[in-house]
This record gives C-alpha cells, sequence and structure tokens, in this order.
C-alpha cells in the first residue's frame, strides 16, 4: 500500500468517525422513539454504533450516512426486541400452553416498529390528521368543520394516509425497497 493509499485511508476514516459522532444524537433520539425506553435505546445504540463500525469500509464518503445508520439502528432495534421476546421468564406448563393454542398473530412489537418508522416519513399536516381523527370524542364531521373540508374530503385523506402507512409497513416487515 502506497502513502497516498494509507493516507486516503486514514482521511476516509476520519471523516467515517466524524459522520459517526456527529449522529449520535439523532440516532439515539430514533431508536428510542421506536422503543419507547431510553436505556434499551442506549442498548440498542451501542449496538448499532459497533454494526456500523464493523461495516464502515462498505460506507462510500459523499452518499447519504443518515439514511445508512438510521437503516441500521432500525435492524438493530429490530433484533433486539426479537432477541428480547426470547429472553423471557420460564413459564408454567399451563401458561405455556394456553399461550401456545392462542392463534398466530404478527410479531407486534415489529409491525410497531415499523409504524412507527413510517409516521417518521409521513407530512405533519398528515399526522395531525390523524392525531385529530384518533383523539378521544373527535369526530369526522367536526375535524371537516374545523379544516373548512368536506367531511368527504377528510375521509378521502385518512384513507390514502391509512394506505400509505400500511404499504410501507409492509415493506418495512418484508424488508423490500
Amino acid at each position: 500500500m502506497s502513502n497516498e493509499d494509507v493516507a486516503n485511508a486514514h482521511e476516509a476514516r476520519e471523516e467515517f468517525v466524524r459522520l459517526l459522532t456527529g449522529e449520535q444524537t439523532r440516532l439515539f433520539g430514533y431508536i428510542a422513539t421506536l422503543l419507547g425506553d431510553v436505556n434499551d435505546a442506549s442498548n440498542v445504540l451501542q449496538q448499532t454504533n459497533m454494526v456500523l463500525w464493523r461495516k464502515a469500509d462498505e460506507f462510500e464518503i459523499g452518499t447519504n450516512f443518515h439514511v445508512w445508520a438510521r437503516k441500521t439502528a432500525y435492524y438493530q432495534t429490530l433484533a433486539y426486541l426479537r432477541d428480547r421476546k426470547r429472553d423471557k421468564h420460564i413459564f408454567d406448563a399451563a401458561l405455556l400452553e394456553q399461550l401456545a393454542s392462542r392463534p398466530a398473530l404478527v410479531d407486534e412489537d415489529e409491525r410497531r416498529v415499523a409504524l412507527r418508522h413510517c409516521l417518521g416519513g409521513i407530512s405533519e399536516d398528515s399526522l395531525e390528521l390523524l392525531r385529530q381523527r384518533y383523539a378521544p370524542g373527535r369526530s369526522i364531521s367536526e375535524i371537516a368543520r374545523q379544516r373548512r373540508k368536506s367531511e368527504s374530503a377528510i375521509k378521502m385523506a385518512l384513507m390514502r394516509i391509512r394506505q400509505a402507512l400500511f404499504q410501507c409497513i409492509e415493506r418495512q416487515l418484508t424488508g423490500t425497497p
């Protein structure tokens, strides 16, 4: 390896460290939002940093570090939830049999994480409309009056938001772009 190659590799490593350290606060906030617990988020952030560091050579300087790191954090969060599920206390046989006899459900933790991730990608106006709709005691007609739109327009907007979220969640769960 020539001196120039060594210098370039050193510069690339320094740039990676700068990007990684600059991203810590945003990554922690993202993971904490997904998990809802800062202690768990701290653990997942450490794991995420280890993975990012191991894969540092795969990152191309000049591409979007934030997106790359966030996707890694997302998968580390899913892995954490999966591993936490495995680490449950041992139950008595009757309880295990009762739990086993229940119909299989989609992993709600993974779906919840995917939903939180997808909610982060919709507009503030769409988020506000969802908040208004699901606030206790709020009706479509009340929201329509407040927004000065027809009830049909509000229903259509909510349907489109739900469809977009559903498709995003499915992509997240299946790992498709």
